[in-house]
């Protein structure tokens, strides 16, 4: 047999001592668990701090809520005495004593319980006083009740300098929020020299409505009061010269009590505000805690019971190693390979294995004639006297059986020495199997990669293949010094096609897209698919920035071109955004980034089009990120509100029905139109809870109309798609319309005509429920969609809106009048009824009635108007026809003018 493998004995060798391991385990054992117990620590005093902080960010919350409430009274006041009403009021004939201004109702309006009038020299010209649950208001008001007030109305100068949360007075009633204001004209022109106090007394109401906006319990601790609850430690706070407006303590239980400090107009402590709340960052930071713990210590002992296996493993294995190496004999003859030693002078064959008998096809005694080159022909004596490096290298040969025939092989030479002569140990392998295994690898690693770089639909490029590729586009624009035209293309509109036409035709749509695309740019260019309907082209070689505006040009018309998919034509525009090396970026992820901004703005100024990305559009999207967070902060607070624009029946020339509006004034930015908030709503989720305000704020303001006998019509809401899918809208529409005691048939909701193809049945549910329960279903914006009139016989809708760019056209010519014509006609066909939006002048009033349109709204009647000048606008028509039913004649004599809240008439 070969000596290489069985000419040497194995010798006994020193057995492993496990006991230097067992020292160390121990000692990594003990640095562990101190520096767990001194980690669980540290973190656990780092979640008690985030607690800390958690609960002072409530207690300045909880603040800041009670000071937004009581500066509505010191707007209430200020408004009330700068009014024209107060002034007449004040200097009609010496109102008689105890008259209350302002009237109850107005009271009433702004939460009010206590009012004072007083001259320049502080004596009381009248006062009332409002309690809640009480029919009238008292007048005047009581001698203990003006006992409080009266100093503070002497002063009343220096209390409106004072902050909200200052202006709160201790009474024999209880604590009462006071503000004050001289009364004169509201132009500051006309001062009287006298002054109006209103008061609120902090009660259960009052409070309720802070902990409503905190969504915290909070509650008022008065510090004058007999067992006030407050610790000792609280106490000190409150003491303390330099106290902070914010104090955290243990409330017991596991809980952290929040308290916010309250103080008098000469700064003196009142009261605290407190809420508790439980530790929950605390009890999340030990659950963590325990839970790091025991996942290391599980993983280290598990390692240190692995490791010591394996020591004794190693240990078992170096005794039973000599015996192992008995075993190898028997191996070697089991052995494929051809393993022969060779004499180094004279390359003859002194032994060889069965295997390689076998292989070969020779016998014993033939093989003893033969030398190595007969068996491995592509061999050489200088190659195989060549020192081997590292004691072994590998040679290419081919085997050559007895037979002649030859296969493909590698032959590992290593030098041995026996006692006589000088060997070399020869191993070959036949690898032709494993060649052909090779070439077929990589075979399918290029077609991989090509699948893995390409998109299986379209055959373009992906984002992997640009990402691999761009580095050397950037290398060839820099050596010839041209720039690089990165153009983002997304299809107009295209989940529409998808909803309304399915899958296959909008698949069958991107290849058609993505051929033209490369049609159109040059052969040095690159197509590449990002995704979904979206596209990237990287234009090499631009020379100006006119070409590159040519190239998008083309683009552009190469694909607004007629496009027939499954017989059915489709009508297909792109929007575009482009950035340029190096003027836009200098690497891929910035030129993206900054073409995807461009595709925005593209989108934002009406799609079909192309931008080039500037500096300004980066601030843009700074101004998006600022206005979202405005939107998440003006949420429930006062800065929404609904205005409202009349719907005109063109055929009688009725008031039919209103709009309801949403508007936002941001206190510093001002008026901000829906176009800006409305789609980053709708794209934060936010439009959910707008939609709800909406809905809530024109059920409160349809009551309080009919609360004071005015006649209501029909109001129409905008509901965005958002609220119709996945959600229980109908729901909220009968529990809130129940609260407030308005039948749902008074209420008509608006969709858009994209939302109709976005979740079609999950939206069809939602409006069948509405339907049911009385309300009417409109369909804004009509036409500018994919859905055709055809799409209206399987919804359920009642009117159709046709879009103000229908009306804007039509006086232009005879196609676009032959268009609305044609909705009409069909709509009526369909049993809809039809309203036109956006009508500005006479003409196109009287040509939609000629058209047999049956609703106008637009500003040739009205503007939006307030809710007060809308009641306005319904008790004028109620008093000019004398009937209550809600659509009312809107006569001939009554002229258009949004300011007095009249609408212009047709006739």
């Amino acid at each position: 047999m070969l000596r290489t493998l069985f000419s040497h004995r194995a010798q006994p060798e020193e057995v492993l001592s496990l006991r230097p391991f067992a020292i160390v385990g121990l000692l990594s054992l003990l640095v562990f668990t101190a520096g767990a117990t001194l980690g669980a620590r540290h973190l656990s005093e780092n979640f008690e701090t985030m607690e800390r902080l958690s609960a002072k960010q409530r207690a300045q919350q909880q603040l800041h809520a009670f000071e937004a409430d009581l500066s509505q009274l010191a707007i209430s006041a200020r408004e009330y005495a700068q009014s024209d009403e107060a002034l007449r009021h004040l200097r009609s004939a010496e109102p008689a004593p105890g008259t209350p201004s302002p009237t109850p109702e107005a009271l009433a309006n702004m939460r009010l319980n206590v009012a004072l009038v007083t001259d320049g020299n502080g004596k009381v010209l009248s006062s009332f006083l409002y309690e809640r649950g009480t029919s009238a208001p008292q007048s005047p008001a009581p001698p203990d009740v003006l006992e409080d007030l009266l100093p503070q109305a002497r002063n009343a100068d220096a209390l409106a300098d004072l902050p909200a949360s200052r202006r709160i007075v201790v009474s024999k009633r209880g604590a009462i929020a006071i503000a004050a204001a001289q009364i004169g004209s509201a132009d500051k022109s006309d001062p009287s020299g006298h002054y109006l106090l209103f008061g609120r007394y902090i009660d259960d109401e009052f409070m309720a409505r802070v902990s409503h906006i905190t969504d915290l319990p909070v509650h008022w601790i008065g510090l004058a009061e007999s067992g006030n609850r407050l610790s000792a430690a609280a106490g000190d706070w409150i003491t303390a010269p330099d106290a902070s407006e914010t104090y955290v303590e243990p409330a017991g239980g596991n809980r952290l009590a929040s308290l916010a400090l309250v103080r008098s107009p000469d700064g003196k402590p009142l009261a605290v505000l407190a809420s508790e709340n439980p530790r929950t960052f605390t009890a999340f930071g030990h659950s963590i805690t325990w839970t790091l713990i025991v996942g290391l210590t599980v993983p280290l002992f598990a390692f240190g019971g692995v490791l010591s296996w394996l020591l004794i493993r190693l240990r078992r294995s170096q005794q039973s190693r000599a015996m192992a190496e008995a075993r190898y004999r028997k191996v070697a003859d089991q052995l494929s390979d051809i393993i022969m030693l060779v004499d180094m002078q004279s390359l003859k064959i002194i032994e060889i294995n069965h295997a390689a008998l076998r292989s070969i096809g020779y016998s014993e005694s033939e093989v003893e004639e033969l030398t190595a080159l007969d068996v491995f022909p592509d061999l050489s004596r200088e190659a195989l006297a060549q020192e081997p490096e590292n004691g072994r290298r590998i040679c290419q040969s081919r085997l050559r059986r007895r037979d002649g025939s030859e296969h493909d092989a590698e032959v590992a030479v290593s030098e041995f020495r026996d006692e006589k002569q000088r060997l070399l140990c020869l191993v070959g392998y036949d690898v032709s199997h494993r060649r052909a295994a090779e070439e077929q690898q990589k075979a399918n690693q290029r077609r991989l990669l090509h699948m893995a770089q390409h998109d299986p639909l379209t055959g373009l490029p992906n984002r992997l293949f640009l990402r691999s590729r761009f580095p050397r586009v950037i290398r060839n624009a820099q050596d010839s010094h041209r720039g690089i035209a990165l153009i983002y293309v997304d299809v107009d509109h295209f989940k529409n096609i998808n909803d309304s036409l399915g899958h296959g035709h909008g698949d069958r749509l991107l290849q058609v897209v993505a051929q033209r695309l490369r049609n159109t740019v040059g052969s040095q260019d690159s197509v590449v698919r990002m995704g979904g309907d979206e596209f990237v082209i990287v234009a090499t070689l631009m020379p100006e920035a006119a070409s590159i505006d040519m190239l998008a040009q083309r683009i552009q018309a190469s694909i607004c071109a007629p496009i027939v998919v499954d017989d059915t034509p489709l009508a297909v525009t792109a929007s575009m955004g482009l950035a340029v090396y190096p003027r836009d970026g200098m690497d891929l992820d910035l030129l993206l980034k900054h073409a995807d901004i461009a595709l925005y703005q593209a989108k934002e100024a009406g799609r079909h089009c192309h931008r080039f990305f500037d500096p300004h559009m980066d601030v843009r999207v700074s101004e998006d990120v600022a206005l979202e967070q405005a939107l998440r902060h003006a949420l429930g607070t006062r800065q929404f509100y609904v205005e409202f624009q009349p719907v005109v029946d063109l055929r009688s020339n009725r008031l039919a029905s209103v709009e309801a509006l949403l508007r936002w004034n941001h206190p510093e930015l001002g008026q901000i139109p829906p176009a800006r908030f409305v789609p980053i709503a709708e794209r934060t989720g936010l439009i959910g809870q707008l939609g709800q305000f909406a809905l809530e704020n024109v059920l409160h303001q349809m009551r309080a109309w009919l609360d004071v006998g005015v006649a209501c019509v029909p109001v129409a809401i905008n509901v965005a798609p958002h609220q119709l899918v996945g959600s229980d809208f109908a729901d909220l529409v009968k529990r809130l319309t129940a609260e407030v005691g308005i039948e749902p048939r008074w209420l008509r909701f608006e969709i858009t005509e994209s939302a109709l193809l976005q979740n079609v049945s999950q939206v069809v549910g939602t409006l069948n429920q509405l339907r049911e329960i009385g309300s009417q279903i409109l369909i804004d914006d009509f036409g500018t969609g994919y859905s055709g009139l055809s799409y209206l016989t399987k919804l359920p809708v009642d009117t159709v809106k046709i879009d103000r760019s229908f009306v804007t056209s039509m006086m232009k010519g005879a196609k676009d009048e032959a268009v609305i014509s044609s909705i009409i006609d069909m709509a009526a066909k369909l049993g809809l009824v039809t309203i036109a939006e956006g009508i500005e002048t006479r003409e196109q009033a009287l040509l939609l009635k000629r058209l047999g349109c049956n609703f106008a709204q637009g500003y040739f009647f009205s503007r939006p108007l307030s809710a007060r000048r809308c009641r306005r606008l319904l008790q004028k028509m109620h008093s000019l026809t004398g009937s209550p039913h809600h659509t009312q004649t809107v006569p001939q004599q009554v002229s258009m003018s949004s300011e007095t809240g009249r609408l212009a008439s047709i006739r």
